[in-house]
């Protein structure tokens, strides 16, 4: 996982955490459920749409499992 954000660029790094941020400010709802406890969160940016596959750990915390 720390090698897919080393490899962002500064504009998809601002996208993502914008995406995260949006979701721990306005709840899970907005986030895309796949099965069980693991949801989706997508942010686009320049041309490639970047993908992260996380579970609720806490209230505030977002645990991430999966980046692509």
């Amino acid at each position: 996982m720390r090698d897919f954000f080393a490899a962002l660029t500064d504009e998809e790094a601002v996208e993502v955490s914008a995406a995260m941020k949006d979701i721990a400010d306005n709840g899970m709802e907005i986030a895309r459920h796949l099965r069980g406890e693991i949801y989706e969160m997508r942010a686009d940016a320049g041309t490639r749409s970047l993908r992260l596959l996380f579970a609720q750990e806490a209230k505030f915390v977002l645990l991430s499992l999966s980046a692509f």
